[in-house]
């Protein structure tokens, strides 16, 4: 039986009142300790190129995209590179630049996200970056196939946004999307990422946000049947026509593919021409445009079904530019211009 208190309350087994004092005070002075520590562990890795940038998605290679935008903010700019990994890894902007000293070109290719973050992210880029005029939406044909799906890569617009553009320091975002387990691992593989473009999973970027890689070898990704997606289309279309709203171009770039994959999975030769054809039905009546992969690449030119290597990224740069360029050149002779 309990035994009580003269006030009829039980008090068998209840703890002394200062046991429970030192346990709040306990909880309330690890917490005050977490911030400190955790921003000595920031200052570690960051003497050591190994801090990862925060959490912001699922993906480390996006992630320190972001972080590389907000510590280069664009200005200026002229002409604005989209898409996922084949536009990051792709376009050569040094090239662009050389070309056409007039351009200023940056690369926002976001690895991992499908074609409708694609046009998220051409929205949100075009409202802050308001001297741009073009845009360039670099894509594979397998990257036409995915818009039902859900994406593979978390991408919030409205987070990254305050993240890139905000005035908002980095620790929050890190306290925010924190895991310790995660940190760690990023950060094994982040300080060689930074500095080896020979490795898949480089993220060595250059001024302008390009990423190249080089790899010794080949790897067996992304060699799968292409399924062409309504939906992408639909948003294809509907991009163009709010660009088109605000006097910005967009331009779908097409990027190659691997000659093992099409031996493999288009031997009839059908993709490439039922993707054009359904491009330029979705661009009817705007101003976008098709530009064309015209440049005959072997299979050493890739590391797997859809990447070039860096050593070839001139030949394609230069390829898509003079297309823009024709394409200028027509628009200044029509009557309508």
């Amino acid at each position: 039986m309990h035994s009580s208190n003269v006030h009829g309350t039980t008090s068998l087994n209840a703890p002394p009142r200062n046991a429970w004092v030192r346990y709040v005070f306990a909880l309330v002075a690890g917490a005050l300790l977490i911030v400190p520590a955790f921003a000595g562990v920031m200052a570690v890795l960051d003497y050591w190129g190994a801090m990862p940038p925060p959490l912001l998605s699922n993906n480390l290679c996006l992630d320190e995209k972001l972080a590389f935008m907000r510590m280069n903010k664009p200005s200026h700019i002229n002409l604005l590179v989209v898409g996922s990994s084949t536009a990051v890894r792709h376009f050569n902007s040094p090239e662009a630049v050389r070309i056409d000293p007039g351009l200023r070109p940056y690369n926002a290719g976001l690895c991992g996200i499908n074609l409708i973050q694609s046009a998220l992210v051409i929205d949100w880029l075009t409202h802050r970056l308001p001297h741009v005029r073009r845009v360039l939406l670099i894509v594979s044909s397998l990257e036409l196939g995915d818009c039902r799906r859900a994406p593979r890569t978390s991408l919030n617009i409205g987070e990254a946004d305050r993240f890139v553009f905000g005035n908002t320091s980095r620790l929050g975002f890190y306290l925010k999307g924190f895991n310790a387990t995660t940190l760690v691992r990023n950060a094994i593989d982040l300080r060689r990422a930074r500095k080896d473009m020979t490795w898949f999973y480089s993220v060595v970027l250059n001024r302008f946000g390009d990423a190249p890689v080089q790899p010794l070898h080949d790897r067996r990704d992304w060699y799968k049947k292409a399924e062409l997606d309504d939906q992408c289309f639909t948003a294809l279309g509907r991009t163009a026509r709010v660009l088109d709203a605000r006097g910005i171009q967009l331009a779908v770039v097409e990027s190659p593919m691997d000659p093992r994959w099409r031996e493999e999975f288009d031997r009839a030769g059908t993709v490439t021409p039922v993707t054009r054809r359904r491009i330029r039905e979705a661009f009817d009546g705007t101003n976008a445009v098709l530009i064309e992969n015209r440049t005959r690449f072997s299979s050493a030119d890739f590391y797997d079904a859809v990447h070039l290597r860096a050593s070839s990224t001139a030949r394609y740069t230069r390829s898509v530019l003079s297309q823009v360029e024709a394409l200028d050149r027509g628009a200044s002779k029509s009557p309508s211009s």
